[in-house]
């Protein structure tokens, strides 16, 4: 995934992708699309909230005739797991990548 610019302007800031304001327990997505109403308590919830909603990052799932491929793609990558599990019955452990 790329790095977005950081936006922060709170001091006390260690960095984030994606615009954003923060203070102690107050993150707000400022992308220019966003219509979510309300503030993360943490930052890690802005980042995934991010990503969902504004980043262009899906994941193709790996099952032949799977739908959940391209723009229909998995939001994000650690959900990954959960969708093979619960839509193909298939334990992570259990899946092959590549040759």
């Amino acid at each position: 995934p790329s790095r977005l610019p950081i936006f922060c302007q709170f001091h006390k800031c260690s960095g984030n992708r994606g615009p954003h304001t923060c203070a102690p327990r107050n993150f707000t997505c400022k992308a220019p699309d966003c219509a979510f109403p309300r503030s993360f308590k943490t930052k890690q919830a802005l980042n995934k909230h991010y990503l969902a909603k504004h980043g262009n990052d899906r994941v193709d799932c790996p099952v032949e005739g799977c739908v959940h491929v391209g723009a229909q793609g998995i939001n994000r990558a650690d959900n990954l797991p959960a969708h093979l599990l619960n839509k193909h019955g298939i334990p992570q452990a259990r899946l092959q990548y590549g040759n």
